[in-house]
């Protein structure tokens, strides 16, 4: 009797710009589209995926500095998908300085940072916090982002919440923020 295992999978290759096998250690993130998201640790400039259900899949590779841009796959059952070619390129950044209302940094402001599109918003987005200069500098983007939304929070402090799009590069980019004021009020609309 033969027993037939069906191992339907994603394999693939690194390059660098020039089209040269990319050598060095990278994690492979494939994203089924709705909650599954894998991470495969590799050392040279090819990787298989193995395991997968027929459906549509998201995959980038990840290095220090280097970045691939997102490639969709299909796998289909009884079909070998072609092989994958991710070009790594140097990873690009957003820079921003949060000001508080009169001038000064906001200090320890968290920072919650979103793809432009709302319909590209995955569960946990990066949350970073400024410094004591009020910056905030994260240099995990692809490279093909031109632009990306910050969740700029701070409730407690009395500024509110807002979300601001900046784009992606090397310039820093200044956000005044606003105090927010008024009274709470009972059901009934006295004051509290």
């Amino acid at each position: 009797a033969e027993i037939r295992l069906e191992d339907m999978a994603i394999q693939g290759v690194l390059v660098d710009e020039k089209g040269s096998f990319f050598e060095g250690p990278a994690i492979v993130n494939l994203w089924d589209g709705k909650t599954n998201r894998d991470q495969s640790q590799i050392q040279g400039p090819r990787f298989r995926i193995g395991g997968l259900s027929p459906g549509e899949y998201t995959l980038f590779a990840d290095a220090h500095g280097t970045m691939s841009a997102p490639r969709t796959v299909t796998v289909r059952k009884d079909e070998a998908p072609d092989q994958v070619r991710l070009v790594m390129k140097p990873k690009k950044r957003i820079a921003v300085r949060v000001l508080r209302p009169g001038g000064a940094p906001a200090v320890r402001l968290p920072i919650l940072i979103v793809p432009a599109k709302a319909s590209d918003f995955v569960r946990g987005a990066p949350t970073r916090h400024t410094d004591a200069d009020g910056r905030m500098v994260f240099e995990n983007l692809g490279p093909e982002e031109t632009d990306r939304c910050l969740v700029i929070s701070d409730t407690l402090g009395g500024l509110g919440s807002r979300i601001e799009r900046v784009p992606v590069g090397p310039d820093e980019v200044t956000i005044h923020l606003d105090a927010i004021s008024g009274t709470i009020v009972t059901v009934g609309g006295s004051p509290s």
